[in-house]
């Protein structure tokens, strides 16, 4: 018997606690880029406990502050897996956060559904 292959779709997380946008927006993303696995959590712990050992996040969305965010095991778990970070909120993120890479980026509310995708876009091609 021959073992079975298949091939892992790259992930896509979101965490974002509000269920609104957070449905919108992975709702949007799903439906533009099918080559994406897409998840949805409200927390960074909520994350950690659904995603398996074998996921490779692609792109993560996160509605935490940049200085929370950098304390907690899912940023370290990103980080170690080189996934590309995209801050959502209403302020700018300090300067000193965009330069700990350059798969950082930040969307600032409000913010369109093309600018998800475009962001997506750039980071793909890093």
């Amino acid at each position: 018997m021959l073992p079975q292959t298949h091939t892992m779709l790259a992930t896509c997380l979101i965490v974002l606690h509000d269920p609104l946008i957070g449905m919108d927006l992975s709702t949007t993303v799903a439906d533009a880029r099918p080559d994406l696995k897409v998840l949805w959590v409200r927390t960074p712990d909520e994350a950690l406990q659904l995603l398996t050992a074998e996921a490779r996040i692609a792109t993560a969305f996160i509605d935490v502050a940049p200085q929370a965010f950098a304390t907690t095991a899912l940023f370290a778990r990103l980080a170690a897996a080189g996934a590309a970070l995209v801050f959502l909120g209403p302020d700018p993120v300090a300067e000193s956060v965009l330069q700990m890479s350059n798969r950082i980026r930040v969307l600032t509310y409000p913010f369109a559904m093309k600018d998800v995708l475009g962001m997506i876009a750039d980071l793909s091609m890093k």
